[in-house]
């Protein structure tokens, strides 16, 4: 479909008609788009067109009368319409003035673009063929839209007040020759937004014609003098980068050798908000390359070239040096002897540390040893009091063995039995003195008991928890650890359970095993206060 031209957008009162040919896709013969032959048929203010005088369905023509300054929405309102039949391709629009004369003149503009730079000045020059007067003219000057104008000239005087805000106080009519039908424009402070097509538009309300020509403006823009960056050693060479900013149209950037010769190399280039690109280039040079470089710039119009030369001298490019290569031998060397003398440091010093241990641990186990001879020295032969027996243990003949029992005993009711914790006390007391005794365990039914001293006062009669309140210090035994019933006393996690455990009321209790009744896991001791009872 063709667009409508300038003229359509308009200010007049004559009328034209507006022809819109659509016709369905696949109807021209072998199913190609080509118009087919038609058959006209006039239905009312519509003229029907079709391929088939039988089927008046595969192409219609509308035709309308208009008032030429309608013309811009009609034909919107035109394609929404064809919009709505969606089986049918749109071909053409006629647009065809019967009521109108012809162009009696013709507008004659520049062929070849109009270069300014930014900043400067642009004038546009058009003139009429036969040259006319065109001081009564209409003289318009816009770009994309008609009616928001750069210049207008009406009535013999600039008439500026739907000129766009950005030509505002920049924009001359030139006049000299309007006579003779040529005008020109003068446009101050070029800047990029103003690159593009303008159209010159002359409309002579005398002869009612008119008449336009199209001029392109083409801006450039010289951007910053080149600088060069030294960046330092990059890849065995020395890296530069070539930067300039704020050129228009996008530039082109590339190096060359003092030859003449291009190198091969990529740019970064950046667009800033005003339409201006900036670039960089950079290039790593090796010392066996021809070290006097270019850098050249050019805008893509090629009317605008810069270029800066830059020699890289020899004491740049990085170079070994013998005295460096002895002294990194050297400190390589030396790094490696370091190294060597710490391992062996560290070796040794590790041996030293495990000796140590060796020697402490066997130290701690003497210690024990020496502790619990003397005092297996103050051994004592310690027996049951059956009187003290809660009715669910059962003592052996000699009193030096109690177990649990699942059945109640039949025994005396008495003031020093426990009716309710299943305890016992030992039938001998210890007022002062060192003593010393050894209780095995044998744990068959379970892993809780407790082991130690109590005082002779302690609770018979009824529930009481084993603490140093109660005048109990024993030691607890639970499935996982040992917990000294103490006020500051840490639980034991032992290794095995225990077998054998020594008692001694002057101050400790010291765990042993029953297969060699010696001090077991590193001769830990468990402390107790000094009482004179037994509780198991």
């Amino acid at each position: 479909m063709l667009p409508p031209t300038s003229r359509d957008r308009r200010s007049h009162g004559a009328r034209e008609d507006a022809v819109l040919l659509c016709y369905k896709a696949g109807t021209g013969n072998n199913g190609n788009t080509e118009p087919p032959a038609l058959y006209l048929k006039k239905i009312g203010a519509f003229t029907m067109v079709s391929v088939n005088p039988k089927s008046w369905e595969q192409a219609v023509v509308f035709t309308w009368r208009m008032v030429r300054s309608c013309r811009s929405s009609i034909y919107s309102n035109i394609l929404s319409l064809c919009g709505l039949l969606r089986h049918y391709s749109i071909f053409w629009v006629i647009m065809c003035a019967p009521g109108s004369s012809p162009a009696k003149f013709l507008v004659i503009t520049p062929e070849h673009l109009i270069n300014t730079t930014e900043g400067a000045e642009a004038v546009f020059f058009c003139h009429l063929s036969p040259p006319l007067s065109a001081a009564n003219m209409e003289i318009r000057w816009f770009r994309s839209q008609y009616h928001s104008p750069v210049h207008l000239y009406r009535k013999g005087k600039d008439e500026n007040d739907q000129q766009l805000l950005e030509y505002q106080g920049r924009t001359e009519l030139i006049t000299d020759n309007i006579h003779n039908g040529s005008v020109g424009l003068r446009i101050r402070n070029i800047s990029i937004p103003d690159e593009g097509q303008y159209r010159c538009f002359f409309e002579d309300p005398v002869l009612k014609s008119y008449e336009e020509g199209i001029l392109e403006l083409s801006v450039t823009v010289a951007g910053s003098p080149l600088h060069i960056h030294i960046v330092g050693h990059h890849d065995g060479g020395i890296l530069v980068v070539c930067i300039s900013s704020r050129w228009y149209p996008e530039p082109k950037m590339d190096w060359k050798w003092e030859d003449g010769k291009r190198l091969a190399s990529a740019s970064d280039v950046t667009a800033r908000a005003d339409g201006s690109f900036d670039i960089k280039n950079s290039l790593t040079v090796h010392k066996s390359s021809n070290r006097k470089l270019s850098c050249c710039i050019r805008n893509k119009l090629g009317n605008c070239e810069k270029s800066v030369d830059v020699t890289i001298d020899d004491v740049f490019f990085p170079r070994v040096s013998p005295w460096m290569i002895c002294f990194c031998v050297y400190l390589a060397g030396s790094m490696i002897v370091v190294l060597l003398a710490t391992l062996y440091i560290r070796k040794k010093s590790k041996r030293k540390v495990v000796k140590l241990k060796k020697k402490e641990e066997t130290i701690g186990l003497l210690e024990t040893e020496i502790k619990w001879r003397k005092a297996y020295e103050h051994r004592e032969s310690v027996t049951f009091d059956e009187r003290t027996a809660y009715n669910k243990l059962l003592l052996s003949l000699d009193s030096k063995k109690v177990q649990p029992t699942n059945q109640a005993l039949t025994v005396p009711t008495n003031e020093e039995r426990f009716d309710t914790e299943p305890c016992i006390l030992g039938l001998q007391r210890f007022t002062e003195g060192k003593h010393y005794w050894e209780v095995e365990v044998q744990e068959k039914s379970g892993r809780f008991w407790s082991a130690g001293v109590a005082e002779e006062t302690i609770r018979r009669k009824g529930g009481f928890r084993e603490s140093p309140d109660s005048g109990i210090f024993v030691l607890r035994a639970t499935q996982d650890e040992y917990l000294p019933v103490s006020t500051d006393a840490d639980p034991i996690h032992l290794t095995e359970r225990l077998h054998r455990i020594g008692v001694v009321p002057s101050s400790r209790v010291v765990t042993t095993q029953a297969a060699n009744r010696r001090p077991t896991d590193k001769g830990k001791t468990i402390h107790f206060n000094y009482f004179c009872r037994i509780l198991l």
